[in-house]
């Protein structure tokens, strides 16, 4: 048996949604966000729109493949489970119109601007892209 004498953490994890209604690119999230070019939070948006393009999949695989995922537990219960009726509202007429829609997880114990979306909920609601960080692990 090991025991630890000194700092233990627990990490946690905040899944996102991503419907992309246009590129999901650096340019239109600054935009989305209403950051300026000389902000001096730019940067933390800059770290932000990273954690969260670095783990893009997309979402039906996902849900499919995720540990929360309740063995034979359907797409659309998990989505409600996890986020709202209206997030999987979107979900479904963004599947109907053709556009991408993606899923991933922000954890805690990845840097500092990571940690700090994933200890908390957030929607950016845009004519671009909609994103849904509500689920979180804390």
């Amino acid at each position: 048996m090991k025991i630890r004498l000194d700092f233990v953490t627990n990490s946690s994890s905040t899944s996102f949604i991503i419907i992309c209604y246009e590129k999901f690119n650096v340019k239109n999230f600054i935009e989305a966000v209403g950051i300026e070019e000389d902000s001096q939070f730019k940067d933390i948006y800059l770290q932000l729109f990273e954690s969260l393009n670095h783990d893009l999949n997309p979402a039906r695989n996902f849900v499919a493949e995720h540990r929360w995922n309740k063995k034979g537990q359907s797409f659309e219960k998990f989505i409600e489970e996890l986020f709202s009726s209206e997030t999987l509202a979107k979900i479904i007429d963004a599947e109907k119109k053709g556009f991408p829609i993606y899923m991933g997880e922000l954890h805690s114990d990845e840097n500092e601007v990571e940690c700090f979306f994933c200890t908390d909920s957030f929607i950016i609601d845009d004519k671009r892209f909609y994103i849904d960080g509500t689920n979180s692990g804390w």
